[in-house]
């Protein structure tokens, strides 16, 4: 799922073979500066959701995919190495919705902007290189998606465990941002996914948690 910063920046080298692409959440969370090498900004709140769902951040259709990875330069033989400047989360819903739609070549930085930052690692600013139009081919894979009912049928069973990646206060129902209706599913954990917007100055900044830690935390 994660490339470790040196596996990344071999992906940048081969700018012929390779993207990398920066989520964003909204305008204001669009960095100054960003990875050498990227091509394009995926829009996930807007043009990578579903424009006519009465909630938020649904997913769009195939077709609508498709075209928006189109429009990125993002075709089916392409490798996609995603990040975020302030959330990882937007990184591994990029990562997760390619791989809904049957793009298995895709990778999250580990660590993400902020460790590629602390590293001394090659960053550009100003617009983003253009990367002519491509052709992706959606291929929906609805056993990655839960439904209303699966969820319903989580709660409470055994072998089942319902997470919520937000931050401790949207779990808790406080804080100033909440998605509908404040607090958590029933049942679910809060398995915190938050990262600081920017790294101090020749910090070291750690990546993803390992399997063996995951697993204590979810189970």
């Amino acid at each position: 799922m994660s490339n470790t910063t040196d596996q990344a920046g071999t992906h940048v080298d081969s700018a012929g073979a390779s993207t990398s692409v920066e989520q964003l959440e909204q305008e204001g969370d669009i960095a100054a500066d960003y990875l050498e090498g990227l091509l394009d900004i995926a829009d996930i709140d807007g043009d990578l959701s579903d424009p006519d769902h009465k909630l938020h951040f649904m997913l769009p259709g195939p077709e609508r995919f498709a075209e928006g990875m189109a429009r990125l330069g993002i075709g089916d033989d392409t490798k996609v190495v995603c990040y975020a400047t302030a959330f990882h989360w937007w990184a591994t819903r990029f990562w997760w919705m390619l791989r809904v739609f049957g793009h298995d070549n895709a990778v999250v930085l580990d660590g993400g902007f902020q460790r590629w930052q602390a590293e001394g690692r090659p960053v550009e600013t100003g617009p983003a290189a253009p990367r002519p139009r491509a052709v992706f081919t959606s291929r929906f894979h609805p056993e990655m998606v839960a439904d209303r009912q699966d969820v319903l049928t989580a709660i409470g069973a055994g072998d089942a465990c319902v997470v919520n990646a937000l931050r401790p206060e949207q779990h808790a129902g406080a804080g100033a941002t909440n998605y509908g209706r404040p607090g958590h599913i029933t049942g679910s954990i809060s398995v915190v996914m938050t990262a600081p917007a920017r790294a101090p100055k020749n910090s070291v900044v750690s990546g993803f948690s390992r399997p063996a830690t995951l697993r204590v935390a979810i189970w």
